[in-house]
């Protein structure tokens, strides 16, 4: 429990838990969805999935939805898949800030909105390649929770993405290759 931001600092923690869902406590005011986790990380999944927090300073918001991305994508065959897909993380969620901060009248605006709608769908499709391997449960999750063509859903994805950056920081910072890691 303690590896969980409190984003609700206003409510005494004990009295926000209703429950544990599938990406931690479930909160009473929280989006989170009720499937439980099945996907079991391994070690190396595991500590990098920590590693990619404790760079967040704890502000991840989809967690377990991340370390299964970073299982599927430490699969043989699928390395690139999610190096690809971080890097489209990266570009939506510094596109999205700077559409955010400019405004549609900015110039250069639509220009940018353009690549910003060619890298979500990019990314959204890169998503739905790298769970393809994945159990069942875990496809359903993601295709309703991320994938649908829906308000809720591109937002969950906008913030998944947003997480997901942090792997591509960690990558950069590191210096790592996928050649290095083997």
């Amino acid at each position: 429990m303690a590896d969980y931001v409190n984003k609700y600092r206003e409510i005494p923690l004990e009295n926000q838990t209703i429950g544990t869902g599938r990406n931690g406590p479930v909160w009473n005011s929280s989006p989170v969805s009720l499937y439980f986790f099945t996907m079991h990380l391994d070690p190396a999944a595991s500590s990098l999935l920590a590693t990619l927090d404790a760079m967040s300073a704890g502000t991840l918001t989809y967690r377990t939805d991340v370390g299964t991305l970073l299982q599927l994508g430490s699969s043989a065959g699928r390395e690139q898949v999610l190096d690809t897909l971080s890097f489209h993380a990266k570009f939506v969620s510094q596109a999205n800030d700077i559409m955010k901060r400019i405004g549609k009248d900015a110039e250069g605006y639509r220009a940018l909105e353009q690549e910003f709608g060619r890298s979500l769908q990019d990314a959204a499709s890169l998503m739905r390649d790298l769970i393809g391997g994945a159990p069942e449960e875990e496809r359903e999750h993601f295709a309703v929770t991320y994938l649908s063509v829906s308000h809720e859903g591109l937002d969950n994805l906008l913030s998944l993405l947003r997480d997901l950056r942090w792997y591509k920081n960690w990558r950069i910072d590191t210096g790592r290759r996928r050649s290095d890691q083997a």
